[in-house]
């Protein structure tokens, strides 16, 4: 009885076409919630804008709380290319000095930490 059940645990799993390995596919987990603290109901709403954005504009980013907060753009290896202290709601980022491609614009404070992908184009 044992063994049945080994087995159909096996045969759940679906069959990979293509490629190399054991031939079984895993499965991919998407958008998974690490962690919910509901007696903080404290919310931050920030807008980054224009996204996607052209070398020849300015990023904007405005946050709905006063608070001084810090801002670094990473390019996708995760090494530091901008970083900046803001003491008011509304930042500007001059994006002439970006080369075309995929970032990661992280702004924190002592009580957020936000990540958001970044894409640069061309004019």
């Amino acid at each position: 009885m044992l063994l049945v059940m080994l087995s159909n645990a096996a045969m759940a799993q679906s069959a990979y076409h293509g490629g190399k390995g054991d031939g079984y596919a895993s499965a991919e987990i998407q958008n998974v919630v690490l962690g919910i603290n509901p007696g903080n109901k404290a919310e931050q709403n920030i807008s980054i804008y224009p996204n996607p954005a052209k070398t020849n504009e300015s990023l904007h980013i405005i946050q709905s709380d006063a608070k001084p907060y810090q801002v670094e753009i990473m390019n996708m290896l995760g090494q530091v290319l901008y970083t900046n202290k803001y003491l008011s709601k509304n930042g500007t980022i001059q994006l002439s000095d970006f080369k075309p491609g995929n970032y990661l614009i992280r702004i924190n404070n002592s009580e957020f930490n936000y990540v958001q992908k970044l894409v640069i184009v061309n004019p």
